[in-house]
């Protein structure tokens, strides 16, 4: 296939960003291909510099008007009615995948790329099911991820067993913006002021910036806590009217979203017992987790180089 020149990528990159939502995907991924050939050319860097520099702050979005009446989620049902939505991304945030055999790993599935099937070797984040199950009394669980749901189903059928998450959403529920994948939360179909979204990615949440908690990026640290810290802080938010608002307020008084200063800023509530109330976890997981040895990223400079991206 002949090159583009660097007008026509970025001619093509508008057309990518103009695309209708309801673009077919395969096309979509033609265009893509085309557009960003490896490696990527000094102007096209200059460009993905940009376009992440501006993701810093809410974007210029211009909503597709056919877009704006979909919801990617059913009403809730009877047993979640009334309850807060927890949005919670998947690679890097809850688990992390490799192509990279790993005698360690908690999950391995098989994925078809290509005609071919190839293993897919998943470390789980430290406490994420105690996570799941703590705040399944607190909130309807939905999980939205930019990979692949050929990936992501298989895994999330494994990871909760207990079936306290409510809903998936994949990459077909994102939306292609600036040559990224984004999570438009007003698409959900649920009230944002009961909405929160915890990713590792602040492009992933920059629609809806006011109703995200940012996490660290995990690839294999045995030590992470912050999914055990994040319990007492989302069971404390769970209980404000209007999510965005308080942690909108942090924000302006340039406070990190902790649970000292939640407690500060609803006026000194007593969330102490959600505190004691923390899952700890057990032995036998501690053990496991000192015996991981180091797990490469997908993405890394080792790791196996197949064309397929989890997120």
């Amino acid at each position: 296939m002949k090159a583009l020149s660097e007008d026509e990528q970025l001619e093509a990159i508008d057309r990518v960003n103009s695309a209708s939502s309801s673009a077919d995907q395969q096309e979509l991924e033609q265009i893509i291909t085309q557009v960003l050939p490896d490696p990527v050319t000094p102007k096209l860097q200059v460009w993905k510099f940009i376009s992440n520099l501006c993701s810093c702050f809410a974007p210029v979005y211009k909503p597709n008007p056919e877009r704006t009446k979909e919801c990617w989620l059913a009403p809730q049902t009877p047993k979640q009615f009334g309850k807060k939505t927890l949005v919670l991304d998947l690679d890097e945030t809850l688990v992390h995948s490799s192509f990279n055999p790993n005698p360690t790993s908690d999950i391995i599935i098989q994925v078809d790329i290509n005609g071919m099937n190839h293993f897919v070797y998943i470390l789980k984040r430290p406490g994420v099911n105690q996570f799941l199950e703590a705040l399944a009394d607190d909130y309807e669980i939905i999980i939205y991820t930019a990979s692949l749901s050929k990936y992501a189903s298989p895994l999330l059928d494994l990871i909760d067993k207990k079936k306290v998450i409510s809903g998936r959403l994949y990459r077909q529920h994102c939306t292609f913006f600036n040559g990224t994948y984004v999570k438009d939360l007003s698409l959900l179909g649920r009230d944002l002021e009961s909405v929160v979204i915890v990713d590792n990615s602040p492009i992933a949440y920059s629609f809806n910036p006011d109703n995200a908690i940012p996490i660290s990026s995990w690839f294999e640290d045995p030590n992470d806590r912050e999914l055990f810290d994040l319990i007492p802080i989302l069971k404390a938010l769970a209980k404000e009217s209007s999510i965005p608002n308080t942690l909108r307020e942090l924000k302006q008084r340039k406070l990190e979203i902790t649970l000292n200063n939640l407690m500060e800023l609803c006026g000194g509530k007593n969330l102490q017992q959600q505190v004691n109330d923390e899952p700890k976890r057990s032995e036998h997981n501690s053990a496991q987790d000192r015996n991981r040895a180091y797990f490469n990223s997908p993405m890394g400079s080792q790791a196996e180089k197949i064309h397929f991206n989890f997120e």
